[in-house]
């Protein structure tokens, strides 16, 4: 289960990311690999008591803004 809204991005038709705030306050991300949803997975060292998630494609890095408990914003730029 997860809290707010996921956010979506998309670099093609066969490559889209979703990022949500699971119940445990963790950020969650799972793609579209052209074929198959991928399992959702934790994002490592994201930040505890998450409470909002924003992503984008630029290029082959996916930028990942985090808002956690702490009122602070968390980024981390993930490669395809």
């Amino acid at each position: 289960s997860f809290t707010g809204q996921p956010a979506a991005s998309a670099r093609d038709a066969n490559r889209i990311d979703v990022m949500a705030v699971g119940e445990d306050g963790l950020v969650h991300h799972r793609w579209w690999d052209g074929h198959e949803w991928v399992p959702w997975r934790e994002i490592p060292d994201s930040p505890l008591d998450a409470r909002a998630v924003a992503c984008s494609w630029i290029g082959e890095r996916l930028d990942v803004f985090v808002w956690g408990g702490d009122g602070e914003l968390w980024y981390a730029a993930l490669s395809a």
